[in-house]
């Protein structure tokens, strides 16, 4: 009896630690991700290589829109006006919150992001603070944003 039990508690150890490396992958895969859009944020002179990181019916409510768009392609000149008229664009995720669900083939992070950028009409930079959601879709091409709203902090 004591044989089986210990059979028994060394398989759900097993299986306990199988269950947190994949969600640790899982994780740093959410992080990636993240990381990715930061990047393409930065760097993009092109709504295009944005759009590549959503969902084709990705829902989106930018901080500076009036209504949610739905559809990459009606948020592309939200991101264009952004690469128009700012230079240096730096951001940063700040302690995202991340959970999963549907088998850990959907996702989401929250928290806070910073925006550093510098207008081209001239003036001082611009350094922001605000408040994210995203949803994330596991699909053939990855994780990609299904669902954006930002907002300023009150």
């Amino acid at each position: 009896m004591k044989q089986r039990l210990t059979a028994g508690l060394a398989i759900i150890a097993l299986v306990l630690s199988s269950a947190t490396a994949v969600l640790a992958q899982t994780e740093d895969e959410i992080l990636a991700a993240m990381a990715r859009w930061s990047e393409v944020y930065a760097t993009a002179t092109d709504a295009a290589e944005m759009l590549e990181l959503y969902h084709s019916d990705a829902a989106f409510w930018g901080t500076g829109a009036r209504v949610p768009m739905v559809g990459a392609a009606e948020f592309a000149p939200y991101f264009q006006s952004q690469f128009d008229g700012f230079t240096n664009r730096a951001h940063a995720f700040v302690e995202p919150v991340i959970r999963f669900y549907r088998d850990g083939r959907v996702a989401t992070s929250t928290g806070l992001y910073h925006f550093n950028v510098t207008p081209v009409a001239g003036g001082p930079p611009i350094e922001v603070l605000y408040r994210f959601s995203f949803s994330y879709v596991l699909t053939d091409r990855g994780w990609l944003i299904i669902q954006q709203h930002s907002s300023q902090l009150p």
